[in-house]
């Protein structure tokens, strides 16, 4: 009965080798996340849409969100009610990183239980500054993982349309492309731009291959632009509410800014990705891998220079996470800056010789990565969380390249890893909630003493590199008149 009613929804997994284990990591995922994200503490912005923002019916609600002026309705309306139930903050944050889990398998078909845990794991291994702003802070979860869920459940319901051959069904799927493209694109605005411009061209590479267009593919084309459409009205119909926070984005506007804006935001960028060392260290392995099997194969050259490429750049990650502000003070955007086009060659270099070796799918996400960061080279400000969305695409083109040939032994070390991970996250986040009591009863007592105070010194919070801006005095001004009771 329950297989049934699986193929009639059509999410059928019978491409997997043993359901069973893959059902238990997405159970055991799912249950790390509610832990952690139930001892999270509310930090940065968290804290002003909690206390700062006055939300007393739901006509409040929708002014604030209007007037905000830069577009994300959805991301900005779900952190104002998140912030204010910490179970369904919890909840709702443990779902969706969950749900990304496995719509990852199902689109990568990731088939065995090594495959299912290094997916695991390396989602949980975003750099220090992407970890702080997208998984613990709630304003940065929600406008930057929840569009990607929704972008992710949209081709999902595409491809499945494809197969489908029952007209309900067909029409079922195809409210359910719209219901989520749309929607996806009120988040925030790079996400905006990618998704958008990654329907046209999945519209576009179908024509031209099929000489015709599917009716899913156009639903899912109109749902994204006029998303993106609603998004990018908002700033120009509500310009300059907000003291300026619908010019939040802005393009440097003679050509000397624009070169300047790129070495900037070229050295940030790589500094930003550098950190991601999970993704460098098993690219470097892979590429080590691919060496040994190598003899006389003319590209052996290449081959060499992309592990040396790789290991150069896991060993900088190691020092970047150790001490690399320390190590190289003078200089420090230049390095980056450097370090960043390694990075990009790099990746170029992959996408290049997947396609050699008929790995499409590994070179369209490689290449669709390296194509995401090149908006941001001209805009200001970026930071980590602008990045999420680039790593993500390349976490999801190392899952798809991996062979696990050679690599079964260690699956045990791969447990044990995960474990491991896992038990160390809980221990901060149990660390955080603890000292994060003790600091509010301490803000409070404060204010009770001095209801005219303007601002308090906090106490940082433990592993305070996985945090977003917690002890910026500034977010704390906008909340203490609230703290107070007036």
């Amino acid at each position: 009965m329950r297989k049934q009613i699986w193929k009639r929804l059509g999410w059928s997994i019978t491409a997997l080798e043993d359901k069973k284990k893959c059902f238990a990591w997405l159970f055991f995922f799912f249950v790390l996340q509610l832990i952690l994200q139930y001892y999270y503490p509310m930090t940065s912005d968290d804290l002003y849409f909690r206390y700062g923002v006055e939300i007393s019916n739901k006509n409040d609600l929708f002014n604030y969100v209007l007037h905000f002026g830069n577009g994300r309705y959805l991301g900005n309306s779900s952190v104002l009610i998140l912030v204010r139930c910490h179970w369904l903050r919890a909840l709702s944050k443990a779902v969706i990183m969950t749900a990304i889990y496995g719509e990852l398998i199902y689109l990568l078909d990731l088939k065995n239980e090594l495959q299912i845990a290094f997916a695991g794991i390396l989602m949980l291994l975003p750099s220090v500054k992407m970890y702080a702003q997208v998984y613990v802070w709630t304003a940065g979860f929600q406008n930057y993982i929840v569009p990607i869920f929704l972008y992710l459940t949209a081709i999902l319901c595409w491809k499945k349309c494809k197969e489908a051959k029952e007209n309900g069904r067909k029409i079922l799927l195809g409210a359910m492309i719209f219901l989520t493209a749309a929607p996806a694109q009120l988040f925030s605005e790079n996400c905006t731009l990618f998704f958008a411009i990654a329907s046209v061209g999945i519209g576009a590479v179908e024509v031209w291959k099929n000489k015709k267009i599917r009716k899913s593919t156009i639903i899912l084309v109109v749902g994204s632009i006029l998303g993106a459409g609603i998004m990018t009205a908002g700033p120009m119909l509500l310009k300059g509410d907000m003291g300026g926070q619908s010019n939040y984005r802005k393009v440097p506007r003679t050509l000397e800014a624009v070169f300047e804006t790129i070495y900037q935001n070229g050295a940030l960028a790589g500094r930003y990705l550098l950190g991601c060392t999970g993704l460098w260290s098993i690219m470097a392995i892979l590429d080590c891998i691919s060496l040994e099997r190598l003899h006389q194969d003319k590209n052996r050259v290449w081959t060499q220079l992309r592990v040396v490429a790789g290991c150069g750049l896991a060993g900088f990650s190691v020092i970047h996470l150790i001490a690399m502000d320390e190590i190289v003070r003078p200089d420090l955007p230049k390095v980056y800056f450097f370090l960043f086009l390694v990075e990009m060659g790099y990746m170029i270099g992959h996408s290049w010789n997947y396609f050699k070796i008929g790995k499409g799918d590994a070179a369209i996400l490689t290449g669709a990565g390296i194509f995401t960061v090149l908006p941001l080279l001209v805009v200001t400000p970026v930071s980590a969380r602008v990045f999420y969305l680039t790593w993500f695409i390349w976490l999801m083109a190392v899952l798809k390249s991996i062979s696990v040939e050679g690599l079964k032994r260690s699956l045990v070390a791969i447990r044990m890893l995960m474990l491991g991970m896992s038990a160390g996250l809980i221990i901060i986040a149990l660390e955080w909630n603890a000292v994060d009591t003790v600091r509010m009863t301490y803000v409070n007592r404060l204010m009770r003493e001095n209801p005219e105070r303007e601002s308090i010194v906090l106490p940082e919070l433990p592993n305070s590199r996985l945090l977003q801006a917690d002890a910026d005095g500034a977010y704390w001004n906008y909340v203490l008149h609230s703290l107070g009771g007036g």
